[in-house]
């Protein structure tokens, strides 16, 4: 009884030992997830971070260089400092009811990352919104044409094409109702690019009912 006894105790001495090592190992890994890590700013980019959601600073905006945060409880956010690009396409309804379908490219930047990051905080949701923005303006645009004012016939090559004076007017249009609508919220819209083409069917209808 005395052997079995001794045994049993060190039996349960050895699951004490090995309980409080899987305790201190498990305690090591939570630990080593706090380390404190690196963050490198480079020239050509805006890095804001953000503690438990809320904005870490001064200085909030970082300048180039190397700076040190909690991964637990810092998260960082970085936009371009250069011109972005948003390719888009969208239908619209000329007025007198012919399908138009258009290209759109428009060109973006950051201005102010601050009021961009309080009311985007990420380039896509940026995008997301001017694309909605661009095909709205579009479509009211497109709206009040006839097919015969947007677009260039040329009946000896079979040709219909967008008029100069329609993609000038319409970028115009664009610009200011976009700059109006994005200026207040950090971003700069420089520029766009717009093609309007007509489906096989309705370009045939434009051909024999535009002179010119």
């Amino acid at each position: 009884m005395g052997a079995q006894g001794g045994l049993t105790k060190i039996t349960k001495s050895f699951f004490v030992v090995i309980i409080a090592l899987i305790a201190m190992t498990s305690g090591s890994k939570v630990f080593s997830s706090t380390e404190i890590i690196s963050v490198l700013v480079g020239d050509e980019e805006y890095v804001i971070i953000t503690e438990k959601g809320k904005l870490r600073g001064p200085p909030v905006i970082l300048q180039p260089g190397e700076y040190r945060i909690n991964p637990d409880v810092s998260s960082v956010h970085r936009y371009s400092k250069g011109v972005l690009e948003l390719k888009g396409n969208s239908e619209a309804i000329s007025k007198d009811k012919l399908i138009v379908m258009v290209d759109t490219k428009v060109k973006w930047r950051i201005i102010d990352p601050l009021e961009f990051f309080s009311v985007f905080m990420s380039e896509q949701r940026l995008n997301d919104n001017l694309n909605a923005a661009t095909t709205h303006i579009l479509r009211g645009f497109v709206n009040d044409h006839s097919s015969c004012e947007l677009f260039q016939i040329n009946h000896q090559e079979n040709e219909v094409t967008l008029r100069h004076e329609v993609n000038n007017k319409f970028v115009a249009s664009y610009l200011e109702k976009a700059k109006s609508m994005f200026s207040d919220k950090g971003v700069e819209i420089s520029s766009i690019r717009f093609n309007g083409t007509l489906k096989d069917l309705h370009k045939q209808r434009v051909l024999q009912k535009c002179k010119k």
